[in-house]
């Protein structure tokens, strides 16, 4: 799935770049991840949705979770699948424990309205799939960008 199915103009941090500003607060670490993670979703849904102008949801990735973007998106190229659909933001939350040069959140995404097509149209979405997921996510600032360096699958919501 992809990313989890995983706005304006964002500079496209270095992907190798390591965490070197600290956020001030915990406040605003949380509001630059939220932001972060919704333009994300934004990305995501306009692919989904063959907009042109979309931005390359791959740019509010690094690390390990641009990793299993660009893996993801191979295998689907590989099988000739595509998302459909919007994935929603139900909600996020702090996560526990963030670090002074990260935050960690907990998204929860309804992913319902998505499905996944082949080359012909046909359904492919596994079948069972729930209908949320839950998220635990960490986006980190490189470069005074925030960017979202890993997403894992931790439960439904």
């Amino acid at each position: 799935m992809l990313t989890a199915v995983l706005v304006g103009c964002t500079a496209q941090p270095d992907p190798n770049a390591t965490p070197t500003a600290v956020f001030s607060s915990d406040e605003e670490a949380f509001a630059a991840a939220e932001a972060t993670y919704r333009a994300y979703v934004d990305a995501l849904n306009a692919v989904a949705s063959d907009d042109v102008d979309a931005l390359d949801p791959a740019n509010f990735l690094v690390g390990d979770a641009l990793e299993s973007h660009n893996q993801t998106e191979r295998a689907f190229d590989d099988a000739k699948l595509r998302v459909e659909g919007n994935t929603r933001i139900v909600w996020i939350t702090a996560g526990a424990d963030s670090p002074g040069d990260s935050m960690s959140i907990l998204v929860c995404l309804d992913v319902s309205a998505t499905r996944i097509v082949d080359a012909d149209g046909a359904d492919q979405t596994p079948v069972g799939r729930e209908e949320t997921v839950l998220l635990q996510t960490t986006v980190v600032e490189l470069d005074e960008v925030p960017a979202i360096s890993k997403s894992v699958a931790v439960d439904q919501c």
